[in-house]
């Protein structure tokens, strides 16, 4: 059995907090959990925590005190979001519109089924934070919650597209956060759909999120919690899973694309600029090219038309591209053209500045890592190969509605 449930199951059983020690002790000798380390009580807190942390109001743990756990109860107060990774987004906006989207009949039940996730659905992961945003005359922040599935393919697509995943609400936010008091705030300013970019998902960098968890603070009004305790373990533990086997995945890619030949990596970045539809894509790469070697053309509705060099580097991890390679990058381009280097390692400190620097005659440099590519690639099915599992969840509501029938 795991630790977490485990402890759930004692917890349950004693119908009172415990310190961790304590905890451990009767998960050992009543034979739920089996463990040779030394210290297995700050193995289970830290295992207890980080679903604490991670979920939240869908969480099956409080820590009512320092090193004392309890099963949470419904008055519990909501836990802050746990701040995002580097690894992925962990904070998202799910932008609705109020004359298609019914979020007040959402909170009143607690939750929502088939909420449109068809950006970004990869990246969604069980516990991660929602703001919920809707546009309009009054845009502006409404209620936080959790998404509480993995993207799942709906049995039919609907005017809002075919992937959903399915969100608790942990709180209302009163007065609700609108868009003018969004603005006003230099943190949150910055974050574009704020200020009227169309979309549903929005992934939010950890900055915007700890500013937003703070400003909103104050305003949180916790729903009914009977409603919001959809913590389900056999969710929970195919979403990791899921997400530990993308992992590997994405190491083996790009350890993978290290091991090309030049000339096969020059290859895969020009199928990489295709598939973000570039146009006029040439590999050029070859003695005398001062140092391009995929070129292409980016036209935007045929208003723009911007003429990209990009210089590719096979790189084996911790050999970082450095600012010279930017330098020289920059001094062979053409006028008006745009440079791009994708790398299988990363970049030196001097390279990001030098890419960042802006003035007269300077011409724009974009970046791309290692890690960045890999994930471009997953996303548009490049080196991989996707497959459709079918997963069985409860649904009593839907049974309910057949025997009515």
């Amino acid at each position: 059995m795991k630790a977490s449930d485990a402890a759930y199951e004692v917890l349950a059983a004693a119908a009172t907090p415990l310190h961790v020690k304590e905890l451990c002790d009767r998960m050992v000798a009543g034979g739920l959990w089996e463990t040779a380390g030394k210290t297995p009580w700050d193995t289970l807190s830290a295992i207890l925590g980080n679903e604490i942390n991670t979920l939240g109001a869908a969480s099956r743990f409080s820590r009512p005190a320092a090193n004392t756990f309890a099963l949470r109860q419904p008055d519990d107060p909501i836990p802050p979001v746990a701040q995002a990774p580097a690894a992925g987004p962990k904070a998202w906006l799910f932008q609705g519109n109020p004359k298609l989207y019914d979020l007040l009949g959402g909170i009143a039940e607690g939750r929502l089924r088939n909420y449109a996730m068809n950006q970004h659905r990869d990246h969604a992961a069980y516990g991660d934070r929602v703001f919920f945003f809707l546009s309009g005359e009054k845009a502006g922040v409404y209620a936080v919650g959790r998404i509480t599935s993995t993207a799942y393919k709906a049995d039919e697509p609907n005017e809002f597209g075919l992937w959903k995943v399915d969100v608790t609400f942990e709180a209302t936010v009163e007065a609700p956060l609108l868009r003018a008091e969004l603005l006003g705030d230099p943190v949150l300013a910055t974050f574009g759909p704020f200020g009227g970019r169309m979309g549903t998902n929005f992934p939010m960098s950890a900055d915007v999120a700890a500013r937003l968890e703070h400003v909103l603070a104050s305003r949180l009004r916790p729903v009914d919690g009977s409603k919001t305790r959809w913590f389900d373990p056999v969710a929970y533990a195919l979403d990791q899973s899921i997400e530990a086997a993308r992992q590997r995945v994405k190491d083996d890619l790009l350890e993978h694309l290290r091991n090309l030949t030049p000339t096969e990596f020059e290859k895969v970045v020009f199928l990489l600029l295709e598939a973000l539809k570039y146009e006029n894509v040439v590999v050029t790469g070859k003695a005398g090219d001062r140092g391009i070697d995929v070129r292409a053309v980016l036209r935007y509705r045929g208003v723009a038309e911007v003429p990209t060099f990009v210089q590719a580097k096979r790189f084996g991890e911790g050999n970082n591209v450095d600012g010279a390679v930017i330098g020289r990058l920059r001094g062979s381009l053409p006028v008006e053209a745009h440079g791009i280097v994708i790398t299988t390692s990363d970049f030196t400190k001097q390279a990001r500045v030098e890419a960042a620097a802006v003035g007269t005659g300077l011409k724009p440099i974009s970046l791309i890592s290692g890690e960045e590519l890999v994930e471009l690639l997953v996303d548009l099915g490049i080196g991989v190969e996707k497959r459709e599992v079918e997963i069985l969840r409860l649904a009593p509501e839907k049974l309910a509605e057949d025997l009515a029938s």
